[in-house]
């Protein structure tokens, strides 16, 4: 059995009241089973890395790490490069948290300290501890549990696998197992995919355009036979109707262009007269695989053009019916 994603998205959310320390470097000494009040060779940045690798590159052709942990001002900050280790986490390791160690500078010496717990429990996010059952479920969401398998099974498993004690489990973690979701109702047959789990997260940096989208929301504005004009298409049929002149075929120009990046007939130009907004027009295309995507492109009036769209799903096929009279 596998964790269903609707459990995955919802643990990956509780994560972000966790620092990434506790939730990747602190893990990865662990599972090393560095040693207490004494140093050895310990390459550092290196087995950050193989954990990133191993736990954190959801998208195999992408450069880029999904981390969890921490908000972030916007959701695609949670992505970090492929050198993160060496860069953002060793600042991490070497400056916020270096009283959790035993380390020689510019070497590759390592230990926990002897009250490195007591400081870690100093450093966790407002205080609140680790949740021991969601970081399990982030980290073994490709396991494929025995069909017996229960929410103590889980946090077993974790808290074995990195060697977690009891000092630590009292001091940082949260055992609280959830018994507010039935069994049946967090494991499934199906491993999820990674396009799933995409699905429920920002895009990468470096993702290329998924084919085949959907547009999904489209809003003009200072621009076209009113102030304002916003359309949400139905799921399957969209139907617009009205008189001539009211703005029918404008829109179906500005949805060919949102969706294609190329003007079927001619560009559509705003008038000097038309209101006080700043012409622009947002768009918003849902794809298979990915969140829906909202962007919104301004009128550039020292070039008299619309900036092409970016990063959008392309067209496999592409058709719009057309009806006069």
């Amino acid at each position: 059995m596998y964790f269903i994603p609707e459990q995955i998205a919802k643990s990956i959310r509780a994560l972000a009241a966790v620092h990434p320390f506790h939730g990747i470097t602190f893990l990865t000494c662990k599972i090393a089973q560095l040693p207490v009040g004494r140093m050895i060779d310990f390459p550092m940045d290196a087995k950050t890395k193989d954990f990133l690798e191993q736990y954190h590159r959801i998208i195999p052709t992408s450069k880029y790490y999904y981390q969890p942990f921490t908000k972030k001002k916007t959701a695609r900050e949670h992505w970090v490069r492929f050198d993160y280790a060496s860069s953002g986490l060793q600042a991490i390791n070497t400056q916020t948290f270096r009283d959790a160690f035993l380390h020689q500078p510019r070497t590759r010496t390592w230990g926990w300290d002897k009250n490195y717990v007591t400081f870690l429990a100093a450093k966790l996010l407002s205080r609140s501890k680790l949740p021991a059952f969601d970081l399990a479920v982030w980290l073994y969401r490709e396991f494929d549990w025995p069909d017996d398998a229960t929410f103590d099974h889980v946090v077993d498993r974790f808290t074995r696998d990195f060697h977690i004690g009891p000092d630590e489990r009292s001091a940082l973690f949260d055992m609280t197992i959830p018994a507010e979701l039935p069994l049946v109702r967090v494991f499934c047959r199906d491993q999820i995919s990674w396009q799933e789990l995409a699905a429920v997260l920002p895009a990468a940096p470096d993702s290329e355009p998924e084919r085949g989208g959907t547009l999904s929301y489209l809003e003009v504005s200072g621009v076209g036979p009113a102030d304002s004009l916003a359309l949400q298409p139905a799921r399957r049929l969209t139907l617009i109707t009205g008189d001539n002149g009211l703005g029918k075929s404008f829109l179906l120009e500005c949805a060919w262009w949102a969706l294609t990046g190329t003007w079927a007939d001619r560009p559509v130009y705003p008038i000097s007269h038309r209101g006080p907004n700043r012409p622009q027009i947002t768009f918003e295309i849902e794809g298979k695989a990915s969140k829906p995507q909202r962007a919104t492109i301004y009128f550039d009036k020292v070039t008299s053009s619309w900036r092409p769209p970016k990063n959008r799903p392309t067209m496999a096929g592409l058709t719009v019916a057309r009806q006069s009279g």
